[in-house]
């Protein structure tokens, strides 16, 4: 939904804002699911009034309530009404318990605002009806003892500039139309389609224009984060403050074009998002919320994540800085939503027996670990119930697996500087010469296994994935995370805050393949890989490098027979022999300039080398990509020194100490946070 005019080159449809019949075309709103289609996917019923969207059906999924957009009134009185009669009838239905999430929109604050501009006295009327029309919520609340209930939301979704003094430019004197094909938008900004081998002359026209700046399509600026929708036609335009576009109507060219000329507007929006007059406002008040609390600057992104931690749903991946949120809310919330909150799921129809068999994986020969399809070395929740709303949902059809491969393999902390440290090795630097490879790669934030494991599968950071760390406990749910092979690991809830690329790729039916990279046997959405051999600790280094050897060999084999078309391999051993601290699991603590860390990296290189000659020998190696990256560096603990956290802290103050090393987290007990 990249601006209020739009163009599909796909099917040649326009978009035309509602109540505009071609508002409610499908295809214009299912690139992605609103919060509406999540919340009643998770059992949350919701109501929406005048938001336009409503109207639309979501992989079938409608919203419960739909009262559809209609232009607004142009008595203000009248709009104010409506939209008072609305919230009224809303908090009948709440204290009936008929919707758990209620969406109302007021247009009349905008439709001043360009009728008269913001620095108006009818803007200020506008505001005064809508300041009413909430203080009359706020008490009403109250009088329905509903206020210990109910969470209120107020955003808009810009601000509004004044056009007085700006210049009009009027681009058919400076532009040549008869060498566009579309042309969409104007006053803010505009995009356009030229005519075929018209976009170089059409670009260097509107280059020379004062007022605006033009971009072809790929040089959109990537702090836009715009350039990559295929709704973007080939040249966008925006428009500097103190100026006003203005475009011929020309039919079948121009759109909006069957609107006779206005007088000038009183003021726009659509200007450059950092001017402060396009900020838009929130506000949000209720049991939920601190008070009295200004929070940091927002986006508009960061909305979503706030909405779902007051309706205590799982988002799903987004661009929002969940933090930004999460500082406004009282401490207890999402605990105290758990409890409360009535759900009733949607139920989707169970595919096949969700169970697995323990004993499907065991191979006679144990020195030769093989895996059957579509199944888990052991039960994929270690035990635990899967959780509530944990439908499984139809596996990828059972077909071939044609076409281009990758396999993915991660090797546990491999430093960045390991392959020029070491002119030795072979393997690296001929993926290297023949391929592409990154001066470094920087982990997020902690610089831990876990973490880093599952931004590179979901390319989110750990505050949106929920993998935090290695050790995490969950004060909802009372539950400890530790790293596998304890079986904690493979409780749902750690791994369902997102979705790894394994489960994408199953969910487009590309079949998968994943061999101890932690994480797979436990079902997302229901769906898990094709083929999954969870984690397993390995000591010894002859061991694991005969066992990975082993999995490449399968992996290989499976690609030339189609098998699946993504594998992901992990491999720990250099992070075992480069740790420079004792750790429970090993006998020894080497660091990352050993002679045995050494070896371990050069062992890796060997099999790397080894990759390389197979994909030529099995003539498969214009079909497979092959992608190699680690988790984090390491560094050794010389000149390091040592914190003993029981010559600072009592522990008596402490709940929960998790971590240690370079990162922990602790849960004081209650009253001695500040102490």
């Amino acid at each position: 939904m990249i601006q209020n005019y739009m163009y599909d080159n796909q099917t040649g449809d326009h978009f035309l804002m509602g109540p505009h019949p071609n508002a409610s075309h499908t295809h214009w709103w299912t690139q992605s699911e609103p919060l509406w289609i999540t919340a009643e996917k998770q059992g949350i019923k919701t109501a929406m009034y005048l938001w336009d969207g409503c109207q639309v059906a979501f992989n079938g999924i409608e919203v419960t309530h739909c009262v559809e957009y209609h232009t607004v009134s142009e008595d203000q009185s009248k709009a104010d009404d409506e939209t008072r009669n609305y919230s009224q009838k809303i908090l009948d239905d709440f204290a009936d318990d008929k919707y758990g999430l209620v969406f109302l929109y007021h247009e009349m604050v905008d439709h001043i605002g360009h009728a008269f501009g913001p620095n108006s006295p009818n803007i200020r009327e506008a505001i005064k009806g809508i300041d009413e029309i909430l203080y009359d919520l706020y008490n009403s609340l109250a009088k329905r003892k509903l206020d210990k209930e109910v969470n209120v939301v107020i955003v808009s979704d810009h601000g509004m500039t004044q056009l007085d003094d700006f210049k009009p430019i009027v681009l058919e004197d400076r532009v040549d139309f008869n060498n566009i094909e579309v042309f969409l938008g104007g006053g803010s900004g505009a995009q356009i389609t030229p005519k075929a081998d018209k976009l170089d002359e059409v670009y260097k026209q509107l280059r020379r224009v004062k007022g605006i700046k033009v971009y072809k399509r790929d040089d959109i600026p990537k702090q836009f984060h715009y350039k990559h929708n295929s709704l973007v036609l080939p040249i966008l335009v925006t428009v500097d403050i103190g100026y006003t576009l203005r475009a011929p109507r020309i039919e079948g060219v121009v759109y909006p074009a069957n609107q006779p000329q206005k007088k000038p507007r009183g003021g726009n929006h659509g200007y450059d998002i950092n001017d402060i007059d396009m900020r838009g406002i929130m506000y949000g008040f209720g049991p939920a919320f601190k008070k009295n609390f200004m929070a940091q600057p927002l986006e508009m992104v960061d909305h979503y994540n706030l909405f779902c931690h007051l309706l205590g749903i799982n988002p799903i991946p987004n661009n929002g800085t969940d933090s930004k949120v999460r500082e406004m809310l009282v401490s207890n919330i999402e605990n105290d939503i758990n409890v409360r909150f009535k759900r009733n799921p949607i139920e989707e129809e169970d595919e096949g027996d969700d169970k697995i068999d323990d004993k499907s994986n065991e191979s006679e020969d144990k020195s030769t670990p093989e895996v059957t399809d579509n199944t888990t070395t052991e039960e994929p929740n270690g035990g635990e119930e899967s959780d509530e709303y944990d439908s499984p949902e139809e596996q990828t059809p059972d077909v071939p697996q044609e076409g281009v491969k990758l396999l993915i393999i991660l090797v546990d902390g491999f430093r960045w500087d390991y392959v020029s440290r070491d002119k030795s090795l072979k393997g690296f630097r001929r993926i290297a010469t023949n391929g592409v490879s990154a001066e470094y790669v920087k982990p997020i934030f902690p610089a831990n296994s876990y973490p880093n494991w599952y931004s590179i599968v979901t390319g989110l950071y750990g505050e949106s994935h929920g993998m935090i760390q290695n050790y995490m406990y969950d004060q909802t749910r009372d539950d400890v995370f530790a790293m596998a092979p304890h079986p904690n690991a493979s409780h749902n809830h750690w791994w369902n805050q997102t979705e790894p690329l394994w489960v994408t790729a199953e969910k487009n039916g590309i079949k998968s393949a994943v061999y101890l990279w932690d994480g797979c046997q436990v079902r997302i959405g229901g769906i898990k890989p094709y083929v999954c051999h969870k984690y397993k600790a390995l000591y010894d280094s002859d061991d694991a490098n005969n066992e990975t050897r082993i999995y490449i060999k399968n992996i290989l084999d499976d690609f030339s027979n189609d098998k699946y078309r993504l594998a992901l391999l992990y491999y720990e051993f250099v992070d075992h022999t480069g740790m420079s601290w004792p750790l429970n699991i090993l006998c020894h603590a080497y660091g990352p300039r050993s002679r045995k860390t050494r070896k371990a990296i050069r062992d890796v290189d060997r099999m790397i080398d080894e990759l390389y000659d197979s994909i030529e020998d099995r003539k498969i190696d214009n079909d497979v990509n092959v992608v190699i990256v680690s988790d984090h560096g390491m560094i050794g603990k010389e000149g390091s020194q040592v914190i003993h956290m029981k010559d600072i802290l009592d522990f008596n103050d402490i709940e929960l100490f998790l971590g240690e090393g370079s990162v922990s987290q602790i849960l004081p007990e209650e009253g001695k946070e500040e102490e």
